[in-house]
């Protein structure tokens, strides 16, 4: 990998963390927001097929660390083990991605990221399983989302260069 396109997606990484953290934080919809950083993180493990995604999990997770106010083990479970999980996953059992494939990696990488974080604010009421759904169901139709538009964008600009 260049080392242009790794300062790159250290740049992304910085960009959309502090967007998760600052803007993105506040926007709340019963009690869930969208992780961008998170989204992207998937993303990049499911559209990439060499270890590109690493340096962004990795720098996600420096960047998370330093500015937000979850600890370490917290954040490093579910920015970096979820993701690689999710890869190896993927390359396990569904090399190519399909929307119903992607559908399902949403879903559930984005619940057991939320569970994860439900477990260690030890929020076991009605407002916690409804932000947990709410952040499941918002998460999901982002990532689905984007993944569809950037599907789309490669394969009418780029068909004959790039096969994803």
């Amino acid at each position: 990998m260049k080392i242009f396109q790794q300062i790159l997606i250290i740049l992304l990484a910085f960009c959309l963390v502090i967007l998760d953290v600052s803007f993105f934080s506040q926007l709340n919809i019963y009690g869930a927001s969208i992780l961008f950083s998170f989204i992207v993180a998937i993303l990049f493990v499911l559209l990439n097929r060499d270890k590109n995604y690493l340096c962004y999990l990795l720098a996600s997770v420096i960047f998370f660390t330093i500015f937000s106010s979850l600890p370490l083990p917290i954040i490093f479970l579910n920015f970096f083990l979820l993701p690689v999980a999710v890869n190896y996953i993927k390359n396990t059992y569904f090399p190519e991605p399909t929307i119903i494939s992607v559908i399902f990696y949403f879903f559930a990488a984005t619940f057991i990221f939320d569970f994860i974080l439900l477990i260690y604010a030890k929020e076991w009421n009605q407002s916690g399983y409804l932000a947990l759904g709410y952040f499941t169901v918002l998460n999901s139709l982002a990532g689905v989302g984007l993944f569809a538009l950037i599907r789309r964008i490669f394969r009418h600009y780029w068909a004959k260069e790039i096969k994803i």
